[in-house]
């Protein structure tokens, strides 16, 4: 509809159209604020629901770490362990400290349990006897810190057998010190489906190589639910918080750097949640928006409607009472005299354009009686 189109139509059709433009904009708008507001507070609550877990997981690290640290010190403090280490006596450690080896591991998820000699050689590995004497001072900082300043190391570590938990406890006879004793634990798929056992969400850790960045470990299966830009993105500093889709599933996902024992980031830490009670509500919210506002749209309709006809219909009347008055038929009644708005105000007006009108139809009629008499009187004095 054009302006000239809508300036020829009736008062009551520009009374609607206004009103529902009015009512249509003030529903668009304020559905699209409700909408905004929601998304935001729905995000808000994403990041910092994600940004918790991402924390549960580097709680997680650290208690393995600590749970690795009190075995080593347990360990340490065994006289018999003492005795044997200063000795040197591997076979018999072995010996000693397989069965419970196999017990930890089975009821703790120990990996690694191992002896050092200052400053990083392998003496004794109870998860594979038959290798030691390899210096692992080029790679096992955690080690070389215990044995050099003589106090616990622990936190992740790239090892000969990939990233894992450590703690490294140096191990003394009196006073002399004998070398360190490590307990590392599963770090691995494990960790990461028992992360996702307690908490529901899933979890992930990449690390970068030659190829870029590949799963180290995981629950989400083969798709990748993160790109490599993001991931390194991530590996910079920066945590990334978006939207994926997983096996058609709507996700929320947040990265952030893992870093080690020193501080150095590993790796990029991925943990992503089911939002589909987020996403669905979300999209209640935006149809009840819309519902609403389509009531109130039509509310407003039939009220611009009532309101244009009890404006236009006695304006309707009196144009037709005009128009009668017009061509002479003064009998015609003006409507609406009674109202007391604008409308009753126009109604008056044309009240007294009518009675005007009879009163010069009056003044006319009775001028020409007069003129007719005065012409009898003239022809009868002739």
């Amino acid at each position: 509809m054009d302006f000239l189109s809508i300036g020829n139509s009736t008062i009551g059709r520009r009374i609607m159209l206004g009103f529902g433009t009015v009512m249509a904009a003030s529903m668009v708008v304020s559905t699209g604020a409700n909408v905004y507001q929601m998304n935001g507070l729905v995000a808000t609550a994403e990041d910092r629901e994600l940004k918790g877990y991402f924390e549960n997981i580097k709680g997680a690290i650290a208690a393995e770490a600590a749970k690795a640290e009190n075995l080593g010190t347990l360990v340490a403090s065994l006289p018999y362990v003492q005795e044997l280490f200063a000795k040197r006596d591997r076979d018999g450690l072995a010996r000693a400290l397989l069965p419970t080896f196999k017990k930890l591991k089975e009821d703790f998820a120990v990996a690694q349990f191992q002896f050092h000699l200052s400053p990083a050689t392998s003496f004794l590995r109870l998860h594979k006897p038959e290798k030691f004497g390899d210096d692992l001072s080029s790679f096992r900082q955690t080690v070389v810190d215990t044995n050099k300043y003589k106090a616990p190391t622990v936190g992740l570590e790239k090892g000969v057998a990939g990233l894992g938990v450590r703690g490294v406890v140096p191990v003394f006879n009196g006073d002399d010190h004998l070398g360190s004793v490590e307990f590392g634990m599963s770090f691995g798929n494990p960790f990461f489906e028992a992360f996702k056992a307690q908490t529901g969400v899933d979890a992930a850790l990449y690390i970068e190589g030659e190829r870029g960045f590949e799963p180290f470990a995981t629950t989400m299966g083969a798709p990748e639910i993160i790109d490599q830009e993001r991931l390194k993105t991530a590996l910079s500093g920066t945590q990334m918080v978006f939207r994926a889709e997983l096996a058609s599933v709507p996700m929320s996902v947040y990265a952030g750097p893992l870093t080690d024992f020193s501080g150095k980031v590993v790796g990029v830490a991925v943990v992503a949640k089911d939002v589909s009670e987020y996403v669905a509500a979300t999209a209640a919210s935006r149809d009840i928006s819309l519902l609403v506002g389509g009531m109130i749209l039509a509310i407003g309709l039939l009220v611009a409607w009532l309101l244009g006809a009890r404006i236009s219909r006695p304006i309707q009347s009196m144009t037709e009472a005009m128009g009668n008055l017009a061509t002479g038929d003064l009998t015609t009644e003006i409507p609406a005299r009674d109202r007391k708005d604008e409308v009753g105000r126009m109604a008056g007006a044309a009240q007294v354009f009518k009675d005007n009108a009879v009163e010069k139809v009056r003044l006319e009629a009775e001028q020409k009686e007069n003129e007719r008499k005065a012409e009898e009187e003239k022809k009868a004095m002739m």
